[in-house]
């Protein structure tokens, strides 16, 4: 089975459920456009299903990173950026760290012409 505009094949039973879930929800509302479905003002009325299926695909994941749900979104937030410094080692000081000057290249490739 294809997916109609998720791009993806997808076979139901291979994956994820609640993600699963989710691509079930929007094919149902072929053709909908993802900006359609995920209009906050149209998702609870006219796509509950796809409501449902996103928070508890967002249930899951949360349980995952933390083992609950997410008191909040700054508290959702922290936690991806501490998850993003860890992958990236990126360490969060940067502030009046300047990267190196490239050394400046005259236009035709730094030959002079002659007057």
């Amino acid at each position: 089975m294809q997916v109609r505009g998720a791009g993806v094949p997808f076979a139901p039973g291979t994956g994820i459920p609640e993600a699963e879930d989710i691509l079930l929800a929007r094919e149902a509302h072929f053709p909908a456009t993802i900006a359609e479905m995920y209009d906050p003002e149209a998702i609870d009325t006219k796509y509950p299903d796809l409501r449902t299926a996103r928070d508890r695909n967002d249930e899951t994941l949360e349980r995952i990173y933390i083992g609950r749900r997410f008191r909040n979104d700054t508290e959702r937030l922290e936690k991806l950026f501490e998850l993003y410094t860890a992958m990236t080692g990126a360490s969060g000081g940067g502030e009046g760290k300047k990267a190196p000057n490239k050394p400046r290249v005259p236009r035709g490739g730094g030959k002079s012409k002659g007057k």
